[in-house]
């Protein structure tokens, strides 16, 4: 049980010092931070996401996560998490959009 507290303190201890040396390096950055590259390559993932592919997923799961959900034979926790899925994956463009705002 000890050891997976040590591990959880570790894995902390890293993602602090990953913060705290990211934000030097951001600190030390002039001027505004340029997101073209960043915004072709999150456009283009979106795109495909959103893909007849992502449709058809997604419709099914929502349809078999209802029935189920209907008969009591799921999880609340998985309808919700698949929603979500859904918001992430169809609302992705409106989000990168305003996380590029808020961040120049």
């Amino acid at each position: 049980m000890k050891r997976y507290y040590v591990q959880a303190a570790v894995a902390v201890l890293a993602v602090a010092l990953v913060t705290f040396h990211a934000s030097e390096v951001l600190a030390q950055a002039k001027g505004s931070v340029d997101f073209s590259k960043v915004d072709k390559v999150g456009t283009g993932f979106i795109t495909w996401l959103k893909g007849n592919i992502a449709i058809a997923i997604f419709t099914g799961a929502f349809i078999i996560c209802g029935f189920m959900a209907a008969m009591n034979r799921i999880s609340w926790w998985w309808v919700v998490m698949i929603f979500v899925g859904g918001f992430f994956v169809f609302g992705g463009s409106t989000l990168v959009t305003q996380m590029k705002s808020a961040l120049t």
